[in-house]
């Protein structure tokens, strides 16, 4: 899927910029409208260099019929699609960028005794905000912004330029896999993270990128399971959404490993619409949004382990610009 081409880990944390505090210091503009047009790729024919009839082939994946979505899993799909709303994102270039800020962050930081047991400690983040963009044939962009016992991080990648940098508020470093594998895990994470929220958040676009749905029996949570497989050749997130029974409201979402080491993410979605908007809004769109957002991890061999419990505090879409939020500082 276009907008999962990077993330997504949907799945998964978190840190961002240099001391801000409004939405202009972070990067964000007034919302933008753009269109884009993607032309159809086309494989040149085999060339034969003799006349000599093939040898006969046996049947195999060519021959076989193309996958398809069932019509049962597409039926819900496109209830919980039209009770979010979103319609407006779901179109063309309707969904350029994102900006998320959250009002009360907890994390947990797991380590594993002598004796073989995880302990996990949690504790309340200050601030943290979170920048995404996507990008034509690129991966996304994605920025993330703590702070934490007074220390302000920003972590970031450009995907047009498959920059990563860290910014702790003094100096501003390149991040590469084998000199910071963990600050490159965790903007991988974010990265999923949000595209996993991008992509409940607005089910409309789900349901015209091609993927492929199937109702599944799926006892991990209650309600309705849905798997959704990309396209074949688009890129993206696999994962099963399971949508409450009553509401068609999308309560749990397991994505499946990005890559050999990554982990499962598993995601709890509270919604609340009762709440003023001096404590929850959402702008640049009219869709319903989740509150609140548990996340947890399951890597092989380990248990399943809390990592984040997120309380949203105001959404933004098409309103980041990609100069300010992406480009690292200069000193």
């Amino acid at each position: 899927m276009k907008r999962a081409q990077i993330l997504t880990t949907l799945a998964l944390l978190l840190p961002l910029l240099t001391g801000v505090s409004s939405a202009q210091d972070d990067g964000v503009k007034p919302p933008a409208k753009t269109e884009e047009a993607e032309p159809a790729a086309k494989d040149d024919p085999a060339v034969k260099t003799n006349n000599e009839a093939p040898p006969p082939q046996a049947a195999s994946d060519k021959d076989a019929a193309p996958r398809t979505s069932d019509e049962a899993a597409l039926k819900l799909l496109a209830a919980a699609a039209k009770r979010q709303g979103g319609a407006s994102l779901a179109q063309p270039a309707g969904l350029e960028s994102f900006f998320v800020d959250f009002g009360r962050i907890l994390v947990w930081r797991w380590s594993k005794g002598e004796d073989g047991k995880w302990n996990g400690l949690p504790e309340e983040v200050s601030a943290m905000n979170i920048s995404w963009m996507r990008h034509d044939e690129k991966p996304s962009s994605l920025r993330t912004y703590w702070e934490l016992n007074g220390r302000k991080v920003t972590r970031a990648v450009s995907g047009r330029h498959d920059y990563y940098w860290l910014d702790a508020g003094k100096q501003t470093a390149h991040i590469t896999p084998e000199a910071h594998p963990d600050d490159y895990a965790e903007v991988q994470s974010h990265r999923r993270l949000s595209e996993t929220l991008i992509d409940v958040a607005v089910l409309a676009t789900l349901e015209k990128d091609g993927s492929i749905w199937t109702t599944v029996d799926d006892a991990a949570y209650p309600g309705h399971a849905l798997h959704r497989e990309p396209a074949p050749g688009a890129g993206g997130l696999t994962f099963t959404i399971w949508l409450d029974k009553k509401t068609n409201d999308p309560r749990h979402v397991r994505v499946e490993p990005v890559a050999k080491d990554a982990p499962t993410m598993l995601y709890e979605l509270t919604y609340n619409d009762e709440l003023p908007k001096e404590l929850f809004s959402v702008s640049g769109a009219k869709l319903r949004f989740p509150r609140e957002v548990i996340v947890e991890e399951k890597h092989e061999g380990a248990p399943k382990h809390r990592v984040m419990h997120l309380y949203v505090k105001r959404v933004a879409f098409n309103a980041v610009d990609e100069k300010a939020a992406f480009a690292p500082p200069k000193r």
